[in-house]
């Protein structure tokens, strides 16, 4: 749920209710759940990938590659590695706790990255496109 202005991340977790977190997400406009569900990312107007972690609400990275705001953000299937696209056309791939990008691939204007065991996938204007980086 993102709060007032869209500026507060509230953490919620499923099996704990009583344990709402708000955390400030950098304007966050996206955000997803690990595969384990013990993490979260979001992803910035102020054009920062966050990560959190879900049972505290504590901020574990914050992890900066983008010139322009984050519009979609998506786990690997194992939860190790992350993908970001942004307004900047960027599609970058993280594996945190390590702060630098992993793989920066500029395209064209990007809309939304979703990844899966088939590879990831890009949506944007000309179309979608599936990477395998296995």
């Amino acid at each position: 749920m993102i709060g007032r202005a869209y500026r507060d991340c509230i953490l919620h977790c499923a099996a704990h209710p009583e344990r709402a977190h708000r955390r400030r997400a950098g304007g966050g406009v996206v955000a997803r759940w690990s595969p384990d569900g013990s993490r979260l990312v979001s992803g910035g107007a102020d054009n920062t990938v966050r990560v959190w972690e879900a049972g505290s609400g504590r901020l574990l990275h914050t992890l900066t590659g983008h010139t322009r705001g984050v519009l979609s953000v998506g786990w690997s299937p194992d939860g190790v590695r992350l993908a970001s696209v942004g307004a900047d056309g960027r599609l970058v791939v993280w594996s945190p706790p390590t702060p630098n990008p992993e793989l920066y691939l500029q395209l064209d204007e990007l809309a939304a990255v979703s990844w899966a065991e088939a590879g990831i996938a890009l949506c944007g204007v000309n179309g979608v496109a599936v990477f395998d980086l296995r």
